[in-house]
């Protein structure tokens, strides 16, 4: 699970800028004019179970989106069924909600759209992602992480950070749930080792009773 708050530059070392996004998309930015109101929450949960087999399916993903959004829309974190956004691959999802690169790229555009402070976003992605070399000296383990769309298109992570991260307004939230390999990255932010510096420890302990 990843946190961020406010809008923050990347690394000092990236040489990429807002507008340098795939098909030309560039991410919502603050304007001089806040908008005035209530804050709101507003939900995007993204779901890709039937990849191909160079890919490979994937199981239970749907289960778990399913229970995130009624998660979400009960009574414990409020979040009202409009405004959580459910993309998945099944018969009977609208085509413009079916995980394909350009419909993700379309939701996480529109995501921080008209935000206001005090607003609070939540991301989660149930899929694949994997990790390429990194060409430019970015990334800390010269590595780019990335998902993977249904069509089978990339959506590095310096993406994820320009729609995401970068565009957050002071006082804004961002929690993202990534249940996918190399989640730790994907967002790439600054305080991603933070797990070493505080020395956590797990007292969680697994117990086996034979018999039940």
């Amino acid at each position: 699970m990843a946190f961020a708050t406010q809008g923050r530059s990347k690394s000092q070392l990236s040489a990429k800028q807002p507008g340098e996004l795939f098909c030309g998309a560039t991410p919502p930015q603050p304007t001089e004019e806040i908008p005035r109101g209530l804050p709101k929450k507003r939900g995007l949960i993204i779901s890709i179970k039937n990849y191909k087999p160079k890919v490979g399916p994937l199981r239970w993903v749907h289960d778990d989106a399913n229970e995130m959004r009624d998660l979400l829309c009960g009574p414990s974190l409020g979040f009202q069924p409009d405004d959580v956004t459910v993309m998945m691959d099944l018969p009977g999802v609208a085509s413009h909600l079916q995980p394909t690169y350009l419909n993700i790229m379309r939701q996480l555009g529109l995501f921080l759209k008209e935000q206001k402070p005090g607003d609070v976003f939540f991301l989660m992605y149930v899929g694949h992602a994997f990790h390429q070399r990194n060409p430019d000296g970015t990334e800390e383990d010269d590595e780019d992480e990335y998902l993977i769309s249904l069509d089978e298109e990339k959506i590095l992570d310096d993406i994820l950070f320009d729609l995401l991260v970068r565009p957050l307004l002071p006082g804004s939230k961002l929690i993202a749930v990534m249940d996918t390999c190399h989640s730790g990255t994907l967002l790439d932010l600054p305080h991603y080792r933070c797990n070493r510096v505080s020395n956590w420890t797990s007292s969680i302990r697994r117990t086996i009773r034979s018999g039940q």
